[in-house]
């Protein structure tokens, strides 16, 4: 797990930290976007997985913009992150 924590981008708030990775899938048909991770918190860890779709792959640009903001929003309204 140490060599993940270490390679995996990540974003502080507070004394929490959030690692993640964001993933794409396009195809003619449909979008897909996701953004999987956890927050550390001293001992504690919250793991969160989002996937946001559409059917018109038109959207995918949208999608990509909305998942960060989209997730942080949740994890903060939960507490996880202030």
């Amino acid at each position: 797990m140490d060599v993940v924590t270490s390679i995996l981008p990540s974003e502080t708030f507070g004394t929490a930290t959030l690692r993640a990775k964001t993933g794409t899938c396009q195809d003619e048909h449909h979008a897909h976007v996701w953004w999987v991770g956890w927050v550390e918190d001293g001992t504690d860890r919250t793991s969160f997985a989002a996937l946001l779709s559409s059917d018109d792959p038109s959207h995918a640009d949208a999608l990509i913009e909305q998942r960060k903001p989209w997730v942080r929003a949740i994890l903060h309204e939960q507490g996880v992150i202030p």
